[in-house]
């Protein structure tokens, strides 16, 4: 596999996309699900959260951004229930992403387990 990796980047093919979901521990908007799948293509991230209504049904919520040097910026788009969102933050060790999240106009800490 470290061969592939090296002839992968000697050839400038990009990296295949890492999945991964994140566990929102802090910071997501009212009505905005917690967990995240979250896919990371060189410095760009995609993903989808969802809203859950008081009805038991889902609205998905796409998620875009890039993670540079560390740190972590996504958008979310608002739904009619959820406003829309924007999360900043760097990395803490391994697994996990401290920042801020302004959704709505109000800020409030945005913290993430990437499982």
């Amino acid at each position: 596999m470290k061969r592939l990796s090296i002839v992968v980047a000697l050839l400038g093919l990009p990296a295949a996309a890492q999945a991964e979901t994140w566990r929102v521990l802090d910071g997501a908007a009212r009505g905005m699900a917690n967990i995240w799948q979250v896919e990371r293509s060189g410095d760009a991230l995609t993903g989808r959260a969802a809203e859950v209504r008081r009805d038991g049904k889902t609205t998905p919520i796409a998620l875009t951004g890039t993670v540079v040097n560390g740190e972590y910026q996504l958008q979310s788009r608002g739904t009619e229930g959820v406003p829309g969102c924007t999360f900043s933050g760097k990395a803490s060790g391994d697994k996990d992403i401290l920042g801020a999240a302004i959704c709505g106009g109000q800020t409030r800490i945005w913290r993430v387990e990437r499982m």
